[in-house]
């Protein structure tokens, strides 16, 4: 991958070995920066520091949700791609392979300032928005891109190029300039940065977060999240122009989650008989574990050798870590095109915490298809999440992916989930 361009993105691994190479910290205001950058390029660590904060600050006049301290990893390493990224809750990661692409955009190729205003954008909208499994790619990276391009602007007035010590013109990066591309541009993060902009100026950006919030609490459902929605935005005071504004903004923020043709249904358990049977594929030795903050799904694929078989208990090796929360996580069943059938939404609370072990979860009986996948997302953040664990096979039957999205093999491993299944009387 070239060094000349900066990846921006809403989630990365965590990482479990941060120490081992953080060995200076800098602290400004409510940031923490920890890095292993040299003294001589340090006035580039303040720098992101400064902009962070003025960033969060921004965030927090309008009402946004921002955490009391700010974590931010600055990571030099060769062998890593360039990347700046966020987990969502109050973590900003950045690896870098060489200090030249601290460098202006001119030298380098990434747009630092611009990129760190993005990523508090992600923040702000995370911190709030918890199910997001009916949001599109415009819908998150294109508020990102809308709120960051708004607070780019507002640095520039403010510190104008002296904020970044390799001094440049980052102004190009602001929404003043960049909403012509907005209105024109074919990619969904313009055109989903465009329908913020535009719902901003209906409600205001100190209108936003309480705009958030509402979405959150009525529980969208990710089948039918065009109407939902709507049906919140009938409710706000400037109803009439929100709901003409979802009316076209939902064709770009909203991911129709195309529901698979098998027909399920659900029964008692006493209308099923003989001894439940257990689906599995890992080889029960767990070799490796990983946590996946947002909404990053690990899938199995699983098949049963005749019809009307009921899904009653999904297994999960894992282990919990974290504050305790009443938030919940998800249990998908997807049919082997990886359409969704059915999803089953789990608090947190059902797993325990304690050391890596088998939990298992309880699902309402309900019929699978001959072949199918259990998708398990548990929406982890740095502070709270299960780590995900695999074994050391081939990893034939295991997948990383999210209803609506294109699945991936998994090679690392067969992930840790097993299925039980019963037949009806």
């Amino acid at each position: 991958m070239s060094s000349r361009r900066i990846i921006l993105c809403a989630w990365v691994v965590l990482s479990f070995s941060t120490a081992a190479w953080a060995q200076n910290t800098y602290e400004y205001r409510r940031v923490r920066v920890e890095h292993n950058i040299g003294k001589q390029d340090e006035a580039y660590i303040k720098a992101i520091a400064k902009i962070v904060d003025f960033a969060a600050s921004r965030a927090i006049e309008y009402g946004f949700d921002m955490p009391t301290q700010f974590r931010v990893t600055v990571h030099l390493d060769p062998n890593q791609n360039v990347r700046l990224s966020t987990t969502g809750d109050f973590q900003i990661h950045f690896s870098i392979q060489n200090t030249n692409q601290l460098l202006a955009p001119a030298k380098s190729g990434v747009n630092i300032v611009y990129g760190l205003c993005h990523e508090i954008g992600h923040i702000c909208q995370y911190r709030i928005l918890k199910p997001r499994a009916w949001m599109s790619t415009g819908a998150c990276e294109g508020w990102a891109h809308y709120f960051g391009a708004h607070v780019v602007d507002l640095l520039f007035k403010k510190h104008g190029k002296k904020i970044w010590p390799d001094e440049h013109d980052y102004s190009n990066k602001g929404l003043k300039k960049a909403l012509m591309r907005m209105k024109s541009a074919r990619d969904e993060t313009n055109q989903g940065a465009d329908r913020w902009n535009r719902l901003a100026s209906i409600v205001g950006i100190k209108g936003v977060p309480g705009f958030f919030r509402r979405l959150n609490d009525a529980g969208i459902d990710a089948f039918n999240a065009a109407a939902d929605v709507e049906r919140v935005l009938s409710k706000e005071k400037k109803g009439s122009k929100l709901v003409k504004w979802w009316k076209e903004a939902r064709q770009v923020l909203v991911k129709e989650l195309e529901k698979s043709a098998f027909k399920t249904e659900t029964v008692k358990k006493r209308a099923l008989s003989g001894k439940p049977k257990l689906l599995s594929h890992d080889e029960g030795d767990p070799t490796g574990k990983v946590s996946w903050p947002g909404s990053s799904g690990a899938a199995v694929a699983f098949e049963v050798s005749r019809n009307s078989m009921y899904l009653t208990e999904v297994h999960v090796y894992g282990m919990r870590y974290g504050k305790k929360t009443d938030e919940h996580f998800f249990l998908w069943l997807l049919d082997d095109e990886f359409k969704a059938i059915t999803c089953f939404s789990i608090p947190y609370e059902e797993f325990a915490y304690g050391p890596a072990h088998w939990e298992t979860l309880e699902v309402p009986p309900t019929l699978v298809p001959r072949d199918f996948f259990i998708c398990v997302i548990y929406n982890s953040e740095s502070d709270k999440g299960v780590f995900r664990y695999h074994d050391g096979s081939a990893g034939a039957n295991s997948f990383s992916g999210v209803p609506g999205e294109a699945v991936r093999g998994y090679n690392n491993g067969d992930w840790l989930i097993r299925a039980v299944v019963r037949r009806k009387k």
